[in-house]
């Protein structure tokens, strides 16, 4: 099974192979090409030499051709980009040979991945949002692939080193240690010293968990923000296995202090307990799940326990019943490392005198 899973693996990771599974009624091969174009295309000198500090758009459409420019055989998109074309709009729409669709000259600017989220919504337009050297992929609002840097776009690991989904504890905590404590991938504080995050973390923290897991997960397929069987609602992410088709759902909080919202002291126990009450509601209709996680991550100043009402023995037996209270720590990584030194070392001092006596 564990080759079988190893394979899977490779074949659904590829930016090729989430587009695939996401758009209907385009030949694999013109998907291949697109992929290879766009990718040519950012990596290119011409590119890397006329990138600016704004994010912008290219958005493909997969029903319609395009009778315009072709992206590719021309200085269209280095045009956009160094002529400033894109503060007024950034937004470039295709068709899977890199033509150009139309002049979106009156359409909006999309700065970020909300405003994105918000505006497209159909699913026969893929967003590829670029900033820098970093793409997110997006359709219908959904976030299908992250590349966060094109010149870095990593094989599949050795199978040695992928977790199943099973040890889900020892997956979340190697994000917690090696991502979140090191801010590695994103950055969530506004104020770091203040204890103050970004506007709308839990959609930092979803992202970073959402790429995290797509890396180190052995045996499934893992998703943001999919829709629930036979309802409207969204879990933040879920997980199906290869062979078996089970599911594991991930819903995502945040407590303390954000640049806009505050969920502190009663407040931040009413936000911890609603996961669990969405994980109930997700669970009445998703049969296939064997495992419902609630990931909390905690921007207080000192992180007391939460009081859960219910009471954990009436929760859904699906539901984990020791939910993940992931501390934010404001010290840097190395302030940390210098203090876990400095307790160390205090401690062997204190055994030594103790010897002496």
């Amino acid at each position: 099974m564990g080759d079988q899973n190893y394979i899977l693996k490779a074949l659904t990771d590829s930016l090729y192979s989430k587009l695939s599974l996401n758009i209907q009624d385009c030949a694999p091969i013109k998907i291949a090409n697109f992929t290879k174009n766009l990718l040519e295309l950012l990596r290119s000198q011409n590119y890397q030499e006329s990138k600016q500090a704004e994010p912008f758009l290219i958005v493909l459409n997969t029903k319609n051709d395009g009778d315009g420019i072709n992206i590719y055989n021309s200085s269209y998109v280095i045009d956009t980009i160094t002529k400033g074309h894109i503060k007024k709009c950034n937004i470039i729409t295709v068709d899977i040979a890199g033509n150009l669709i139309e002049d979106s000259s009156s359409i909006l600017v999309i700065n970020n991945l909300e405003e994105l989220s918000d505006s497209f919504t159909t699913n026969n337009e893929v967003c590829f949002f670029i900033e820098g050297n970093c793409i997110d992929v997006v359709i219908n609002g959904r976030t299908i692939k992250v590349i966060p840097d094109i010149f870095s776009i990593q094989k599949t690991r050795s199978y040695k080193n992928l977790i199943p989904i099973s040890e889900y504890r020892v997956l979340i905590n190697k994000h917690y240690n090696e991502q979140v404590l090191r801010e590695k991938g994103f950055c969530y504080w506004s104020n770091k010293s203040e204890r103050i995050l970004v506007s709308r973390p839990e959609r930092h923290f979803t992202k970073n968990l959402e790429t995290f897991l797509s890396n180190f997960v052995s045996d499934g397929i893992v998703d943001e923000e999919c829709k629930n069987a036979h309802t409207n609602d969204r879990t933040d992410i879920r997980i199906t296995t290869f062979f078996t088709k089970q599911i594991y759902i991930i819903e995502i909080k945040w407590i303390g202090k954000s640049e806009n919202t505050v969920y502190n002291d009663e407040e931040a126990q009413k936000r911890a307990n609603v996961g669990i009450l969405q994980l109930e509601e997700y669970l009445k209709d998703e049969k296939k799940c064997i495992m419902a996680l609630l990931i909390i991550y905690d921007a207080r100043e000192n992180n007391e326990d939460i009081t859960w009402d219910p009471q954990k023995r009436h929760w859904h037996a699906a539901i984990d019943k020791n939910p993940f209270i992931l501390f934010l720590d404001s010290y840097s990584y190395k302030t940390r490392q210098e203090k876990n030194a400095s307790s160390k070392a205090d401690k062997k001092v204190s055994k030594a005198k103790k010897k002496k006596k």
